[in-house]
């Protein structure tokens, strides 16, 4: 189960996970204020209800059964003409279909990559690297070309 958890201020801190171990938890900011972080991991999520700052500092904003998408890892960056010659390139694979997203700016199509795949927000600085990143997750923002 995926678990949602809210901040109305931006949080990072560490915690201690059942069986050994620790985990760094930062919340991810949103536009305008607060911060979430989404997690399917169990061990995680009761280790984030245990911590002395849930209820007060951030709360579980919700629950469901579909994980979140992820994928295997992030892709390093490269060069503005490769990033235009990778998104003509790149093809959707036959058993994931596109996705098509009504987004006219950057910065939300920026946004949704960062939080639905765990790409980082220093690799999504051009609109090209958007583009790439998008295609390489068979995702296409409709609107973001005007």
């Amino acid at each position: 189960m995926t678990k949602n958890y809210k901040s109305f201020m931006q949080v990072a801190f560490s915690v201690s996970l059942p069986g050994g171990g620790s985990k760094r938890i930062s919340f991810s900011p949103r536009t305008g204020n607060g911060s979430v972080y989404i997690t399917d991991d169990e061990r995680v999520q009761n280790a984030i209800e245990r911590h002395p700052g849930f209820g007060k500092k951030f709360f579980l904003e919700g629950a469901s059964n579909t994980a979140p998408e992820r994928k295997a890892a992030t892709p390093q960056p490269v060069s503005a003409k490769a990033d235009s010659e990778n998104v003509k390139a790149a093809a959707p694979a036959k058993d994931n279909p596109v996705k098509v997203i009504p987004f006219t700016n950057l910065s939300d199509a920026k946004e949704y990559l960062a939080r639905n795949f765990e790409i980082g927000r220093t690799q999504l600085r051009s609109k090209e690297a958007i583009k790439r990143y998008a295609a390489m997750n068979n995702v296409v923002f409709d609107g973001i070309d005007n």
